[in-house]
């Protein structure tokens, strides 16, 4: 079933969505974004996540980025949108607390802009499911936006020492 699913999925999106006006009011569109959850809950979940996420898919709705949780859920994923508290530790062993924030403010919705506390660091954006992560004059290539976002963190810390 999730084979068969995904494949539809990828029918709609070659035969009927490229010959249609654009009209998703989120990233990822919300094709991809079922055919994400599918390969990552299986199909009765993805199938379940991605009919919510088509149903809040409105007028009425600002949009915007909503990439598939880590977690299953109906609601939109705010878990990389808002800000993140995260520990990492640098070459001294101490513990340190970082604030992370993924902004959406760059004028282009595929691209976000990660600050860490309060300074622009990098950008991530996505391209095909893909994401690239930009720190400096460095760019790496990541399959999904949580490992993006370690890949900053990383970046970050070898470059403050």
């Amino acid at each position: 079933m999730k084979r068969l699913s995904v494949f539809i999925i990828h029918l709609y999106q070659k035969y009927v969505s490229a010959y249609t006006p654009a009209s998703c009011r989120y990233q990822p569109t919300c094709s991809n974004y079922m055919q994400i959850a599918i390969e990552q809950f299986g199909f009765f979940l993805g199938i379940l996540m991605g009919l919510s996420r088509v149903i809040r898919c409105n007028p009425f709705v600002k949009g915007g980025y909503d990439p598939v949780p880590t977690y299953f859920s109906v609601r939109r994923n705010n878990q990389i949108v808002n800000n993140l508290f995260l520990k990492e530790k640098n070459m001294s062993r101490k513990q340190k607390e970082i604030e992370i924030k993924v902004i959406n403010d760059s004028g282009d919705e595929n691209v976000r802009l990660v600050q860490i506390n309060n300074q622009t660091v990098g950008t991530i954006s996505e391209n095909d499911g893909k994401f690239d992560v930009i720190v400096g004059e460095n760019t790496f290539h990541e399959k999904n936006e949580e490992e993006a976002l370690h890949q900053v963190i990383r970046e970050f810390n070898l470059h403050q020492r």
